[in-house]
């Protein structure tokens, strides 16, 4: 058995890109508290703090704007534990080039068949909506080659930087992660990781850079990697995890209201979505299954509306617009899912 089930693994990735697409839309908002990302600021920890201190029904936008970046977390999380299960299962005597030129290629044509599609909808956009037309050429060619994340964050598709984060991520873990598979390796990555953050942290170039490329995800791809290996079973009530979710998002609010704290914040929400579904009935969370088999689909259709939706919001009421933003989302991904279908997959050549 394993610690986390396809099935959770699934919903787990619909919590993370529902926190995700709506973020990415909230946080363009005016008076909305803004996210510590790329970058620990604290005003924007403060600017937190007194939405807390002050609540009005802008609250839960303040708290999705703050917060639902972490997303990429679960994903990154949940990648390292993927990895794990697909390609640990047993001892292989396949030889270490063929399979690394063979994984390596495999898994960059996976994302490049979706970053194409994503590019092709925002050229799209640009075309026939008002949108400042920044795409250029070049930026295409960055974008798809994966290599836009060694230059600095690019203005548009806004998150396609994460397609670069994750070949980076897949190319440490074929060439190094897999390969020694002892506890202390990924200990020596994760402390790396850490050591650097800090050391670059008044530097705002370093820490984006840092934050944009692998080294600033170790910690939570690692963690996916080390909780996959050591393969626990945790058999809690439903009260138990309800317990552990509360906790998970106290520490969450505390420990972002520090630079210390902040670096450790992607793995208790982590824990407190991995309660948060086990502490809810079946019933309850299918609807975020659903929304994590087209996950990959909505990442790519959230930045092409996102871009159009935040120019034409001009002061509307702010759950009116983001109601109207995620069905848009919604629809599109269908849409994207369908279209995808008809693309044909690549097809990794051995396995480990």
């Amino acid at each position: 058995m394993s610690i986390l089930s396809k099935t959770e693994c699934t919903t787990l990735r619909g919590i993370a890109i529902l926190g995700i697409f709506v973020h990415n839309f909230c946080h363009l908002l005016p008076g909305i508290a803004k996210e510590n990302e790329f970058l620990f600021k604290l005003r924007n920890s403060e600017s937190l703090l007194n939405a807390l201190q002050h609540p009005d029904i802008n609250l839960p936008i303040n708290l999705i704007s703050f917060f639902g970046h972490y997303g990429v977390a679960i994903f990154l999380f949940l990648s390292g534990y993927g990895l794990v299960k697909k390609y640990e299962r047993e001892q292989s005597n396949v030889k270490a080039w063929p399979f690394i030129s063979s994984f390596i290629s495999y898994n960059w044509l996976k994302l490049t068949r979706l970053c194409l599609v994503g590019v092709a909808l925002y050229i799209l956009l640009i075309t026939l909506a008002p949108t400042p037309n920044i795409l250029s050429w070049k930026t295409i060619i960055y974008s798809c080659t994966m290599t836009a994340n060694f230059r600095g964050l690019l203005p548009v598709p806004g998150a396609f930087w994460f397609f670069g984060l994750m070949i980076q991520l897949y190319i440490i873990y074929c060439l190094i992660l897999h390969k020694y598979r002892h506890w202390s390796i990924c200990t020596i990555a994760i402390l790396l990781s850490l050591v650097l953050q800090y050391y670059f942290k008044e530097s705002s170039y370093a820490s984006i850079m840092i934050h944009i490329n692998f080294i600033g995800h170790l910690l939570t791809f690692c963690a996916g990697i080390m909780i996959a290996r050591s393969d626990w079973i945790i058999r809690l009530g439903k009260i138990s995890w309800a317990i552990i979710c509360l906790v998970a998002i106290i520490l969450s609010f505390v420990m972002s209201m520090s630079f210390i704290g902040w670096l450790f914040v992607p793995l208790f929400i982590i824990i407190g979505s991995t309660a948060f579904i086990r502490m809810l009935p079946q019933p309850v969370y299918l609807p975020f299954k659903w929304v994590g088999v087209i996950s990959a689909s909505i990442f790519i259709a959230h930045p092409v509306l996102r871009d159009l939706f935040s120019q034409v919001y001009q002061g509307q009421d702010l759950y009116s617009s983001i109601l109207v933003y995620f069905i848009a989302v919604i629809f599109l991904s269908l849409i994207i899912n369908s279209i995808l279908k008809l693309i044909p997959s690549p097809r990794q050549k051995g396995t480990l």
